[in-house]
């Protein structure tokens, strides 16, 4: 987020320190993933995919290549994951340091209030990036919808949407 904000291309940075409390890695500190599962769960990779404005939004995007891409793999190695004990679960802090010695840093809490306008645009983009982008917009249209709509509208708007998801996960097991 933090590299969102400042609009720090990614061949910019030199470094990048994440702070977390100490229980998170056990589940998502795997420093070389080689799969695009391992990815999701690598505070590495994951940041270096932020630094270069790779949408981590999509299921789609965790392949097996995107593991074992070298651009990614290069600045994910300059990726260091600290913990902090006074840290609540929801609490994180990253230090972008750039190649030209200036540093940015962001505190994040999850628990944090967001405001409505920013918690919709990233509901959207997540929806976008589960159920492809028609059948996101129908369900933000029938969510804005949602007073006028019967609750047989409703209905078939939701088993639309979960079919559309179930559909999308069963394509990713075969």
């Amino acid at each position: 987020e933090a590299l969102k904000k400042a609009k720090i291309p990614g061949s910019d940075v030199e470094s990048i320190t994440i702070t977390t409390h100490p229980r998170w890695l056990k589940v998502c500190d795997i420093k070389q993933p080689r799969t695009g599962l391992e990815v999701k769960f690598s505070y590495v990779h994951l940041a270096a995919m932020v630094a270069y404005g790779i949408d981590t939004s999509s299921e789609k995007i965790f392949t097996d290549a995107l593991a074992k891409d070298k651009k990614l793999i290069n600045l994910a190695k300059r990726v260091k994951v600290t913990t902090d004990e006074r840290y609540n679960d929801t609490t994180q802090s990253v230090v972008i340091t750039l190649k030209s010695g200036r540093s940015e840093s962001i505190r994040h809490d999850l628990s944090d209030r967001v405001p409505m306008l920013e918690l919709e645009a990233g509901l959207r983009n997540k929806a976008k990036g589960l159920l492809g982008k028609t059948q996101a917009e129908k369900l933000w249209t029938g969510i804005a919808a949602i007073e006028k709509l019967s609750a047989a509208n409703l209905s078939k708007l939701l088993h639309a949407s979960q079919s559309k998801s179930k559909l999308q996960s069963k394509s990713k097991v075969e």
